[in-house]
């Protein structure tokens, strides 16, 4: 029992020093978040309008930001552009499976998706002419 009770105590102590360690972690965030909220107050300030609605309309119209694309996200590509499978791709697929081709390799040789590999092995793009 005695046992018991030494593993929990030292359980116990090795929470503390984590829950210490997390604490710690948080007030330098906290500090830095300050930081950065003293200098944004400091440019406010700085800057000779009123307040920092003032300044941040200010800084729109000088760059030619519409409102409503305050809210949108950073397009990170175009996204991906919808397979045609023509007779003539549908056929070369075909072949390629034929030839013991896996449907992964076929996919990245014709730049399509697996589904559409398999769809065509399956039989779904019989009737392109």
């Amino acid at each position: 029992m005695a046992k018991n009770i030494n593993t929990e105590i030292k359980r116990l102590e090795l929470e503390a020093a984590k829950l210490e360690k997390q604490r710690l972690s948080l007030l330098k965030q906290q500090d830095k978040e300050e930081k950065q909220l003293k200098k944004l107050d400091s440019i406010v300030e700085r800057s000779g309008y009123k307040n920092a609605k003032q300044l941040i309309e200010a800084l729109m119209v000088r760059n030619k930001i519409a409102p409503s694309q305050l809210n949108k996200k950073a397009a990170k590509g175009t996204g991906r552009t919808r397979t045609t499978v023509t007779a003539k791709l549908r056929d070369k697929i075909r072949a390629s499976l034929k030839s013991g081709m896996t449907k992964t390799a076929i996919g990245e040789k014709f730049g399509i998706s697996y589904l559409v590999v398999r769809g065509v092995e399956n039989g779904k793009y019989d009737k392109l002419a």
